[in-house]
């Protein structure tokens, strides 16, 4: 009887996730791909983005393709799409961590870090911080203008999105 995993196991069980997630991937891409070039687009680039709540400008559509397009052909393609995508997501175990320290943020544990809550835990880490600057901290990662920063929007902080 096995009670650990062993390194092949551990591969398999990987790679399948990876493969599950590659799947999923190649559907929002087919979604994003309006016209079924086989290409995102500017217009495509940005119907998506507001799709996702995101309010983007002409600078950052152009920050994002340039960003992902590899071959320099003013779209992404479906390799370029995946590539860029794999770099963002987060593997579980970073998940988990960045899980751990979202929760000890979020005091009331209401799933979202409010006002309140960052500057309780800046206070009880000796950060004295006046409410101004604590809504500018939270205005810069709050990407919907709730003035609350939920798990993704902490995520995409920490990793530099």
């Amino acid at each position: 009887m096995q009670l650990a995993p062993n390194a092949d196991d551990m591969q398999r069980k990987t790679s399948r996730m990876e493969a599950l997630k590659e799947c999923e991937l190649r559907e929002i891409f087919k979604e994003f791909d309006k016209n079924g070039d086989g290409k995102i687009n500017r217009q495509e680039l940005e119907v998506a983005l507001l799709q996702f709540g995101e309010n983007p400008t002409g600078g950052k559509i152009e920050a994002l393709i340039e960003q992902a397009d590899i071959d320099g052909n003013g779209c992404i393609d479906i390799d370029e799409f995946l590539l860029v995508l794999k770099k963002q997501l987060i593997s579980p175990k970073e998940e988990r961590e960045l899980r751990e320290v979202f929760n000890v943020f979020d005091k009331d544990q209401d799933g979202m870090i409010s006002l309140g809550d960052l500057l309780d835990i800046m206070g009880s880490l000796g950060e004295k911080l006046t409410e101004v600057e604590a809504k500018l901290m939270i205005r810069e990662a709050d990407r919907n203008s709730d003035g609350k920063i939920d798990f993704h929007e902490f995520a995409m902080l920490i990793k530099g999105n």
